[in-house]
């Protein structure tokens, strides 16, 4: 399987390499937004096996897990009462806008 990423003005967009597909959804949301400097490359051939891609998967979300958890903690600290990942994900967009 491929990896891709995109550059926006020479700069990479994306944290992670994607597939074709979504390298290209990234990419037109860039042109959508009006940048005609968007670039998608081939970083390289993907040859993972099933099972290796599957640990891979599940590291990662446990990485995600516990970055959660710590916003929720420092959240929580802040004296924000968060019952549901939901309500963490509304407080976290709300301090994204200040």
């Amino acid at each position: 399987m491929s990896q891709y990423t995109v550059y926006v003005g020479g700069d990479e967009v994306n944290d992670y390499y994607l597939t074709k597909e979504k390298a290209k959804d990234l990419a037109e949301e860039y042109i959508d937004d009006g940048y005609d400097d968007v670039v998608i490359q081939l970083v390289e051939e993907w040859d993972m096996s099933e099972e290796d891609r599957c640990i891979e998967i599940i590291e990662e979300r446990n990485m995600l897990a516990d970055e959660n958890k710590k916003f929720a903690e420092f959240l929580s600290s802040l004296g924000y009462n968060l019952d549901s990942i939901g309500e963490i994900a509304r407080v976290g967009a709300k301090f994204e806008e200040e």
